[in-house]
């Protein structure tokens, strides 16, 4: 599209040259890379597990546009200011694209930081999946049953847990992952007792549900709970930028170099961090990957040029001592 205008405005510096991207697409594109060895791809009409369970979900709950609105006014959510987005099939493919041929290069691209790719086996990705699977299913699930979401609060009194509305994943807004997860560990204990009651709350049960049995095998293991619990602040670092710009009175273009400066600064040092899980160490190498991809687009752009030009603090740094 900025090529065609280019074409169409020949006596105007409008084109390429003045391209400036959206921050937030970009968080966006670099969220997907950090989670995708926790999705597993789609496979066609095949019938695989994870296309019959989203038939599943279609057929217990419909969600519509007001139920996504009605997320953010449910409970304390930090991340409803970030607009929903148009569902995008031609672009959600070639952001797969895009993440296809970043793994393909992530030797070079970490190689030209002197970091290692981080080894991932199929076990790793296999919890990784589960969680997202689970995680998904479960957060559905108690979403559109006002039982389940009674006997959750009354878990939480009887523990002694704050009580938080559970969100559920929502395919048009980025952050939701974030969301999810984080209203997940909050009451990770009640969700347990939930999922696979004590004995003394199962004998007060007069029958096991077709719920119950459902949501016995969306019970996280002490290993899927670690991944959650660990993967959670990642993903706060982009929420956190894109809420500072997206209410920002006045948002900076200038602020756009420094925030992806901070955030590839976090990426690097997950990726290094051998203390963190292999395969949340490979999801930021791929964000990582993505971030670099843009970061060199800024080159191109005599916008981000003038707008560093214009502070002399960052003038000096990027110009004098990179």
């Amino acid at each position: 599209m900025v090529a065609a205008v280019e074409k169409k405005l020949l006596d105007s510096p409008c084109g390429l040259l003045t391209q400036v991207f959206c921050l937030l697409h970009i968080f966006n594109l670099v969220t997907k890379g950090v989670i995708s060895p926790f999705v597993s791809k789609k496979k066609g009409s095949s019938g695989s597990e994870e296309e019959e369970d989203e038939e599943d979900e279609e057929n217990e709950a419909k969600p519509t546009a007001a139920n996504d609105m009605d997320d953010d006014a449910d409970g304390n959510d930090d991340d409803a200011v970030l607009p929903l987005r148009d569902q995008n099939p031609v672009q959600d493919m070639e952001d797969e694209k895009m993440l296809d041929e970043i793994s393909q290069e992530l030797e070079a691209i970490l190689g030209d930081r002197g970091i290692p790719v981080p080894l991932v086996d199929n076990e790793d990705l296999a919890i990784a999946r589960s969680v997202f699977h689970k995680t998904r299913r479960l957060g559905h699930k108690i979403h559109f049953s006002a039982s389940l979401q009674d006997e959750l609060r009354e878990i939480c009194d009887h523990l002694k847990i704050t009580y938080k509305t559970l969100k559920r994943l929502i395919d048009t807004r980025w952050n939701s992952l974030h969301t999810m997860w984080a209203s997940f560990v909050d009451i990770e204990q009640a969700l347990d007792e939930l999922c696979d009651p004590s004995p003394k709350r199962r004998s007060c049960m007069v029958k096991l549900s077709k719920d119950q049995k459902a949501l016995k095998s969306w019970k996280l293991t002490d290993e899927e709970w670690s991944l959650v619990n660990s993967i959670v602040p990642l993903l706060k670092t982009f929420v956190y930028a894109a809420n500072h710009m997206q209410t920002s009175k006045r948002p900076m273009l200038i602020e756009v170099i420094e925030y992806m400066d901070t955030v590839n600064s976090i990426l690097e040092q997950w990726v290094k961090d051998k203390s963190k899980p292999a395969v949340i160490r490979y999801g930021a190498a791929k964000g990582l990957g993505v971030l670099d991809k843009y970061y060199s687009k800024t080159d191109d752009s005599i916008m981000y040029q003038a707008a560093m030009g214009a502070s002399s603090t960052i003038s000096f740094f990027y110009f004098w001592l990179c």
